[in-house]
């Protein structure tokens, strides 16, 4: 292993597509998320392959959660501000200062996040954001 990352559901769904990049770095680091990533995970995968599929997901990705806590909310919504134009979502802010706190990565692949300090950017369009 190489190190710890913070998956965003940007960097889950790509794995769980199959995208090399994200394959590749998965397996070679450990990693965190969160409750809010998961749910949008759950949600990606319901609508894509049903019930039984999400919750598999859910439960093989629950053992890497790690929690928000309140002194997190502040910056997260800081960073939304300060980024209005790119209408970040509320799970990503909260989601790359969780990383910022633990000291981690953020890896995504929303565009968004391109060029932020303290991101892993891996551009892959993950089939279940496809539509």
């Amino acid at each position: 292993m190489t190190g710890k990352l913070y998956y965003d559901s940007y960097a889950i769904l790509a794995y769980l597509d199959g995208h090399p990049g994200y394959a590749r770095l998965l397996a070679e680091n450990s990693g965190v998320t969160s409750y809010a990533n998961l749910l949008e995970i759950h949600y990606a995968v319901l609508r894509q392959h049903g019930a039984e599929r999400a919750q598999t997901i859910l439960e093989r990705f629950s053992a890497i959660i790690t929690d928000a806590t309140l002194e997190d909310i502040p910056p997260a919504m800081k960073l939304r501000l300060e980024h209005k134009r790119k209408r970040l979502s509320y799970t990503d802010c909260l989601g790359y200062v969780i990383a910022k706190r633990l000291g981690i990565r953020f890896l995504t692949g929303d565009k968004e996040f391109r060029g932020l300090p303290n991101v892993r950017f891996v551009t892959a369009q993950p089939l279940a954001q496809r539509s």
